[in-house]
């Protein structure tokens, strides 16, 4: 998710809106509605912000399913803002194959979810066919032994030859 700067007081409204139905145990929408009804003033309410947890999972299985590599990342592969990131990004370029990414920063409700529904705390995360590869002791390690570059070469493989 990206706040351009005018955005961020409606960002920042939304958040506490959130967080106050949440704590309501209301819906967002039952409260968004009512909100908008006792409320004079025009908020901007993006409501894609406000997706619910299991919307969130959803989302994540989906990107997994998809992508037989993905890393769930702090920045881009080109760009990473983590020490961490920057050290699998640049392995999994060194690796030679297409690979999806996630930028957890710009989806705080994935960076949220993603260690509950992983059962691993940090990021970031390399998943292969499904399933966790771990983080980037996992990954330097594997990358220094060359597990990782057959892992991530015969995984590509398959799927290239699958989708001709």
């Amino acid at each position: 998710m990206s706040v351009r700067g005018e955005d961020i007081h409606n960002y920042e409204i939304s958040l506490v809106l959130l967080n106050y139905a949440h704590i309501k145990s209301v819906s967002v929408q039952f409260f968004c509605r009512w909100l908008s009804l006792h409320v004079q003033t025009k908020l901007m309410i993006n409501l894609s912000y406000l997706g619910s947890k299991m919307e969130t999972v959803e989302k994540i299985k989906q990107q997994i399913a998809e992508n037989p590599i993905i890393v769930y990342m702090k920045g881009s592969p080109k760009l990473p803002s983590c020490g961490f990131s920057s050290q699998v990004a640049q392995m999994m370029i060194n690796c030679g194959e297409q690979f999806a990414f996630v930028d957890i920063l710009q989806h705080p409700d994935i960076r949220a979810e993603l260690p509950k529904y992983a059962n691993w705390p940090t990021f970031p995360q390399l998943w292969v066919e499904g399933e966790l590869i771990g983080g980037c002791d996992i990954v330097t390690e594997m990358f220094q032994q060359g597990e990782l570059q057959k892992l991530i070469s015969e995984t590509a493989a398959k799927y290239k030859t699958e989708e001709e």
